[in-house]
This record gives C-alpha cells, sequence and structure tokens, in this order.
C-alpha cells in the first residue's frame, strides 16, 4: 500500500455526479442522512442530534482528512454541485494488509437510479491506483439487501456472516462481510472463490 496522502484532497467528476469534500454549509443535507429513519435503518450507530453536530462531525473527519487517516466525500449531481445527497468514505485502513473499509449513505430521492454505484466505481479506482489497495471490504446488516446487491454489483463477494458479533443499544446484531481484490494487484495468491453454503439465517434483531 502506498502511503496516504489526502492533501491536495482528490475530486472526481463522473457521468453525473460531483464526489468532493465536504464544507460546513454541507452541513443540513448531512444531518438527514445521518438521521432520517430510512437512511438510518441499517445503520447500528445513534442518529445525529442536531444541525450544529452535524457540523461537529465535519469538522471532525476534516481533521482525519488533514491527518491523512481517513477519508469522506460528499455526492452531489453537477448540475447542482453544492447540494449534498451522499457520502461516500474510505476507512478502518490495514497498511500491513493493504486493505481499507468502503462505507456510504444515499437520499432515499436517489435510491434505485445507479448513483451510489456510479459513485463507488470511481472511489475503488483511487483505491487501487492511488492508494495501492489490495482490497476492500464492507460490513453491512444482512437485512439490508439492496446495498448488497450494490455491492456484488461491484464485484465484492460475500466472505464472511458473524452472527451476533456485535452489540447495539442492547441487542446482539449479525453482520455480513463483503470483499473485493484488486484485479491488477499481482501480489495475492490463488483465491478461492467463496462458496455460500450457509442455511437462511434470520437477524436476531
Amino acid at each position: 500500500m502506498k502511503p496516504r496522502q489526502f492533501n491536495p484532497f482528490p475530486e472526481f467528476s463522473t457521468t453525473r455526479l460531483i464526489i468532493r469534500r465536504m464544507v460546513l454549509d454541507d452541513a443540513p443535507e448531512l444531518y438527514f442522512l445521518r438521521s432520517d429513519d430510512m437512511v438510518m435503518r441499517y445503520l447500528a450507530k445513534d442518529k445525529e442530534a442536531s444541525v450544529e453536530s452535524t457540523r461537529a462531525f465535519i469538522e471532525k473527519m476534516d481533521k482525519g482528512i488533514d491527518n491523512n487517516e481517513n477519508i469522506l466525500w460528499g455526492i452531489a449531481f453537477k448540475e447542482n454541485p453544492r447540494k449534498l445527497v451522499g457520502t461516500i468514505c474510505l476507512w478502518q485502513f490495514q497498511p500491513e494488509n493493504s486493505r481499507c473499509e468502503i462505507g456510504y449513505v444515499l437520499h432515499p430521492d436517489q435510491w434505485k437510479k445507479g448513483i451510489m454505484k456510479e459513485a463507488a466505481t470511481a472511489i475503488i479506482k483511487y483505491g487501487w491506483e492511488a492508494l495501492g489497495l489490495h482490497s476492500m471490504e464492507a460490513h453491512i446488516d444482512p437485512e439490508n439487501k439492496a446495498s448488497a446487491a450494490l455491492l456484488l454489483s461491484l464485484g465484492f463477494e460475500k466472505e464472511a456472516y458473524f452472527r451476533e458479533n456485535f452489540c447495539y443499544n442492547g441487542k446482539f446484531l449479525d453482520t455480513e462481510i463483503y470483499g473485493l481484490i484488486n484485479p491488477g494487484d499481482k501480489r495475492g495468491g490463488e483465491s478461492k472463490t467463496v462458496v455460500d453454503t450457509m442455511p437462511n439465517q434470520t437477524n436476531p434483531s
């Protein structure tokens, strides 16, 4: 893995999107994404309390970016680049394994339009080419079928199913792990295809 260097901040333009650094003016839209029931349904984390606390979150993320610890992008349409409709991030870097985790959220009005696939494709390419990553992983709620479908469409494979592996609000929850290997990185061994032999499971939550 190459040294992480997020300065200057990498921004991307795709067919429909601008993938850019977030600013404090994004706080109202980001507050919605971090507090809306539909967006937060499968995210086991507390909802954002206010627009003000969201500004503090943006400042916290900025420090992580400036320190090359993690990176978070805002997603907007080219025709309205100041209006945030989603976010995507790379975090939980494992330099020794050339691996990180990818995460994302999108406004419900933009679901089922291929928006997140378009954004994630650009970020994955950045991870391979600029950061020299060998692999990425994504952790999702097993009930989040839309996220699973997105990951599969991007080439991820389901690598693990952890039963009741963490506790949130007094309930033990399951996690699915999806992984993607950089096809251009020849340092790997002969990867075996993951075969899902597990029976259907019900999320205990």
